[in-house]
């Protein structure tokens, strides 16, 4: 893995405990999945965090703010 990012870089600035693209074993009904999910980071060991990109806002992401 590269260097780390803003994100990443203020997580530690505040001592946030994370894990950084770490597979999670997906279970279905009892049955445990081949597929792998494998979140950007994970926080404080339950709390997922997904970052999205996008080039340009639209009216539809900066009605959610």
């Amino acid at each position: 893995m590269g260097s780390p990012g803003a994100l990443e870089w203020e997580l530690r600035l505040r001592n946030v405990p994370y894990e950084a693209q770490t597979p999670i074993q997906i279970a279905y009904k009892g049955y445990v999945l081949s597929k792998e999910y494998i979140p950007d980071f994970v926080c404080f060991e339950q709390v997922i965090v997904e970052i999205k990109a996008l080039k340009q806002l639209t009216s539809v992401e900066e009605a959610r703010f």
